[in-house]
């Protein structure tokens, strides 16, 4: 298992790979300025300060389960391939949490918010 850090990256995980280049370091590499301007926009920080309307919020959240829908089986399908093994961490699921806030927000009926955004959807193919 690998754990998750407070940054939200998982943690140890490069250091399974051969080199420095293992999977996670590339990523982290690849994906550094997408994070760093994500980081400073004005809707994560009321995410993360948690003063986003529910509206809001429940729309980020139907576009993350949109995206962990994909991945996860995605995961699943190539858990035993070197580099994606180490990931392959079922700890690391978060399609079923995302459902649960869901569910907590918009009652029974949440699987109707579960309408993607085009940029979700460009994102997820």
């Amino acid at each position: 298992m690998h754990p998750v850090g407070d940054d939200g990256a998982v943690t140890g995980a490069e250091s399974e790979q051969p080199g420095a280049g293992g999977f996670a370091a590339r990523l982290r590499e690849q994906t550094a300025d997408a994070h760093a301007s994500a980081e400073r926009s004005p809707f994560m920080a009321e995410l993360l300060e948690g003063s986003l309307d529910v509206a809001a919020l429940t729309t980020f959240l139907a576009q993350v389960h949109q995206l962990y829908a994909v991945l996860e089986p995605a995961v699943d399908a190539l858990r035993d391939h070197p580099e994606v093994a180490p990931f392959a961490d079922d700890s690391l699921r978060r399609l079923p949490a995302v459902a649960a806030d869901l569910h907590e927000h918009l009652g029974d009926g949440w699987h109707e918010a579960l309408v993607p955004l085009p940029a979700t959807t460009r994102y997820a193919d």
